[in-house]
């Protein structure tokens, strides 16, 4: 049997809702930061940042009669409508044909971001504690500190259509034993206080900025709002009797 004593905290920016583009250029501005954006099981890649070259492709299929002109007659978006109108013209055209042509042009544009979970390199930039992760498995940190159990956190940030943006922190410490409130206290609440700060201190700190211009105070000064909730979850796997297994045919 697991015993899973759960935290969650969410902040919740009320603010106009960001676009795609907006969203991009914070997810970039962050990864300066040193804060990077991917999905929850999705590999780090620091080239997938900033303000990048993109490569934009156009494809038309041009009908081309070289008898009547060496320039296109007309142009279609779909290989279908070409094919259509070649079959239509064939009776009065013996050269018609169309051909496709590709047209590709270099942008500059925010890169696409890939996910809402938060993750970091581990080169002891970000926290004054460094080294204290055993591991950044599937995007989650995994705590290694000198308690029972398993410790670990997922961070996100998420844009939202009530509130504008919300940076919310999961956290889940699974133990095989009942803990006394004062050690659920330490654990939820203590050691991981600085982590939580530190990156809240980063998201606003490039939140508060011309470029995005969100008020990042805490109500009833400023228009952040903070949600707070505990939970304690048993996970228990109890195998099917042998009544259950022959109700279901496994005995056969």
């Amino acid at each position: 049997m697991n015993i899973i004593y759960e935290k969650n905290i969410v902040f919740k920016y009320n603010c106009d809702r960001m676009n795609e583009k907006t969203f991009r250029k914070l997810t970039s501005k962050l990864a300066k930061k040193g804060i990077f954006l991917v999905s929850y099981s999705g590999t780090l890649n620091e080239e997938n940042y900033g303000y990048i070259d993109v490569v934009k492709s156009t494809k038309k299929h041009n009908i081309m009669i070289p008898s009547l002109s060496s320039e296109p007659i007309m142009s279609w978006s779909w290989v279908s409508d070409a094919k259509r109108c070649v079959g239509g013209l064939e009776d009065y055209f013996d050269d018609v044909y169309y051909e496709a042509v590709v047209t590709e042009k270099i942008k500059k544009e925010w890169a696409e971001t890939l996910g809402n979970t938060i993750t970091m390199l581990d080169d002891d930039t970000l926290f004054n504690t460094p080294n204290k992760y055993e591991s950044y498995c599937r995007n989650y940190f995994a705590y290694d500190f000198d308690i029972a159990g398993e410790l670990e956190m997922t961070a996100k940030l998420e844009t939202n259509y009530s509130h504008g943006l919300e940076l919310s922190f999961n956290i889940e410490w699974t133990v095989d034993d009942k803990q006394t409130p004062a050690m659920i206290e330490r654990v939820l609440d203590d050691l991981l206080l600085e982590d939580i700060t530190s990156i809240k201190k980063i998201v606003d700190k490039v939140l508060k900025t011309k470029d995005f211009g969100v008020d990042v105070k805490l109500s009833p000064v400023g228009g952040v709002d903070m949600n707070c909730w505990s939970n304690t979850k048993i996970d228990v796997k109890q195998e099917c009797s042998l009544e259950s297994r022959q109700k279901l045919g496994g005995s056969q």
